[in-house]
């Protein structure tokens, strides 16, 4: 044995180690706060707009009622938009759009024949613009899609309660305009203030939305007469696409604005959902309706206790189905908005009359209306369109039999005797196209939400 000399360490092996490493994770364990294997995050999942694949300047509106549009900005913050700037930018746009469907409506031949019983080239033809048809209505159904959707979200009452929705008090525009001498000597700067954050942001979001639908559904309706009274095969594959290109006016513009004023693009609106809004036994809370007029918090109140039962929340509420209900109810109103053009066509064929003269008789009784509303009405969509509605009414009515034929009842509007005769006529035809749409709209959604 050699006692000066010094022991030589001890080897460590891999139980060793491991036993120190496992020593010093304890010792690390210990000075961090114990949090509990089960906790989760009680915060409701934020609601999603959806704006499609082409966003134009009407979901610009929707968006900026939620604080979804802003201004592109290299500093920290960008400034927030707010959305009755937007809906002013729409309103031009707006005009065009109607304008030019109206316009092509009027121009139309409305005394011409669908098609020639007797010419097998007339009927093959008819084929053809029954696809072409079939196409227009397809390229329009995302629009289509996303407005019903949108309009749906909108009237929902508890929606409006549920989401955080952006103030503009604070906001420096609204701080100068309020302050401003012009206005503090006709209007107290609170009034101003309340006006811009709360009532001029509701409305817009709806207006939005109802002008994208009123686009989309002229088109949808139109082209089916503009199609049908093509002379010819490449007449008719021109004009629906002519016609489709009405509808991409909005996104077009949107782009125009977007460049002009610096903003950001459109995405997917991802709105935030309140906290503390529901008691536990289900009912709203006494600050849930801030913001909102006193006839809104009780309706809003009587709406959460109606569609709540068996001590479950509201089926309205985000979360516990207000989603599926949406997806569903926006569905079934596609459902019946194309149903309705399936039979559209079905009576244009049978009667061999275009679906534009019944609209035309239609719009020439409303201005013959003795009633100082619908004189109103007439005027406001008179000075609504560039090239007047009196204008192109008279020239239809000299160009056409119009006067003769709405008087005598020949073209009168499609009711609801017109269609339980033509699905009596027409069966099978008419039961494969409604079961089609149905199995593609609303069986797969109900799969998805309920399965």
């Amino acid at each position: 044995t050699h006692g000066s000399e010094a022991d030589p360490p001890p080897k460590l092996t891999a139980q060793s180690s491991s036993t120190m490493a496992g020593a010093r994770n304890e010792n690390r364990d210990e000075s961090l706060p114990l949090m509990p294997a089960d906790t989760k995050d009680t915060r409701p999942p934020p609601f999603i707009l959806d704006v499609g694949d082409s966003p134009d300047i009407y979901l610009s509106v929707l968006l900026a009622c939620f604080n979804a549009v802003r201004f592109q900005s290299k500093a920290g913050s960008s400034p927030k938009v707010h959305p009755l700037f937007l809906l002013c930018l729409s309103i031009p746009i707006f005009i065009v759009q109607v304008s030019a469907v109206l316009t092509l409506r009027t121009g139309l031949d409305v005394d011409q024949e669908v098609f020639d019983p007797g010419s097998i080239h007339s009927e093959c033809l008819l084929k053809l613009k029954l696809v072409l048809i079939g196409v227009v209505n397809l390229t329009c159904f995302d629009n289509m899609m996303v407005a019903v959707a949108n309009l749906v979200v909108l009237l929902n009452p508890l929606i409006w309660v549920e989401i955080e929705r952006p103030s503009w008090r604070n906001a420096p525009f609204v701080a100068r305009f309020s302050n401003s001498n012009c206005v503090r000597c006709l209007i107290h700067p609170a009034t101003v203030a309340w006006f811009i954050d709360s009532v001029a942001v509701k409305p817009c979001a709806y207006v939005a939305v109802a002008m994208r639908f009123v686009v989309v559904y002229l088109v949808c309706v139109d082209s089916v007469s503009i199609i049908l009274s093509a002379d010819s095969a490449k007449d008719a594959i021109f004009d629906s696409l002519a016609i489709t290109f009405v509808t991409d006016l909005g996104a077009t513009w949107w782009t125009l604005c977007r460049r002009s004023f610096c903003l950001e693009k459109l995405k997917d609106a991802r709105v935030n959902v309140r906290e503390g809004v529901w008691e536990l036994s289900g009912k709203l809370t006494q600050h849930a309706n801030d913001g909102h007029s006193r006839l809104f918090a009780c309706w809003t109140s009587l709406l959460a206790r109606l569609t709540s039962w068996c001590g479950k929340p509201s089926f309205l509420r985000i979360g516990h189905g207000a989603e599926k209900i949406s997806n569903v109810t926006s569905l079934l109103v596609l459902l019946v908005i194309y149903t309705r053009q399936l039979f559209i066509v079905a009576h244009a064929i049978d009667s061999n009359v275009l679906p534009a003269a019944r609209d035309l008789c239609v719009e020439m009784n409303f201005k013959h209306l003795h009633s100082s509303i619908a004189d109103m009405c007439w005027a406001a969509f008179d000075h609504l369109l560039l090239t007047g509605a009196d204008e192109m009414l008279d020239y239809a009515e000299r160009k056409t039999k119009l006067d003769e034929n709405c008087e005598n009842g020949l073209w009168y509007p499609l009711d609801f005797e017109d269609i339980k005769r033509l699905a009596l006529t027409y069966p099978v035809p008419l039961s494969f196209c409604a079961a089609l749409m149905f199995a593609l709209l609303v069986i797969p959604t109900i799969m998805v939400d309920w399965g």
